[in-house]
């Protein structure tokens, strides 16, 4: 029936490719685009926490299983939302939406 099963989403690059432009922003890039205006105001924020209390056999996430908290990193968390809030576009940018997995979740919620 299929030729090819993808499994997920990160599988399906090839054929998105055929259809898209590969364009690669330097750093250099990256920082000019921080200090422009957000012309669309719209930003959203995706926290991946690459640690989890057990590793699931289905997710292909970059992870490492975790035997203690996560304060160092919600630490470091917090340090890179100051860094990056602080330029042009996130200062003129709307916050819509922010994803946050469920072990990031978890801690806040315990050491609120």
């Amino acid at each position: 029936m299929f030729k090819i099963r993808y499994k997920s989403h990160h599988d399906v690059g090839n054929i998105i490719s055929k259809f898209t432009q590969n364009l690669k922003a330097s750093k250099n890039d990256f920082l000019d685009l921080l200090n422009t205006e957000n012309k669309n105001k719209q930003l959203g924020i995706y926290f991946h926490t690459p640690y989890c209390d057990k590793i699931c056999s289905f997710c292909n996430m970059n992870r490492k299983q975790l035997d203690n908290d996560l304060e160092e990193y919600t630490k470091y968390l917090c340090e890179e939302i100051k860094k990056y809030g602080a330029y042009k576009f996130c200062k003129t940018s709307e916050i819509d939406v922010v994803f946050l997995v469920e072990e990031l979740l978890q801690y806040l919620k315990k050491n609120n």
